[in-house]
């Protein structure tokens, strides 16, 4: 937290008068900055069940890994490499190679938990307040 130095008895406003000093005076700053990593995050798939074990009734399944899904240098639009997963069973480049309705081939696809890294997090919030104003009672 920061006072700012402008009303009576600070740097700048030392001689305005009271009301002044009432509106522009005692106002302090204040301020928080995240900065995080993204969330590490696991590819799945959807449709299918290459594992044949009726596993789409339980969750969801995941595919193979036939690359890094991760992006160097991710935009918005562009975040992960699609085409590092295919379904079990399918062939990496194919014009179905995200097809997950395949005869069961008795396995899980080979992608790891946690291998994909989401968007961090940069936020500053910033806070500005007022001390109380007191006053002086004469008796």
């Amino acid at each position: 937290m920061y006072e700012l130095p402008f009303g009576k008895s600070r740097r700048f406003g030392s001689s305005w008068n009271p009301v002044t000093d009432a509106i522009g005076g005692g106002w302090h700053l204040s301020s928080i900055f995240l900065l995080q990593t993204g969330p590490y995050l696991t590819a799945t798939m959807s449709g299918g069940d290459p594992s044949g074990t009726n596993a789409p009734s339980r969750g969801t399944q995941r595919p193979d890994a036939v690359a890094d899904g991760n992006i160097s240098n991710p935009t918005a639009d562009l975040y992960f490499n699609r085409n590092a997963f295919v379904c079990p069973g399918r062939v990496a480049g194919s014009s179905d190679q995200f097809n997950c309705n395949v005869a069961p081939i008795g396995r899980f696809g080979n992608a790891g938990v946690g291998t994909l890294v989401g968007p961090g997090t940069v936020n500053l919030s910033l806070g500005l307040g007022r001390a109380s104003v007191s006053t002086k009672s004469r008796l």
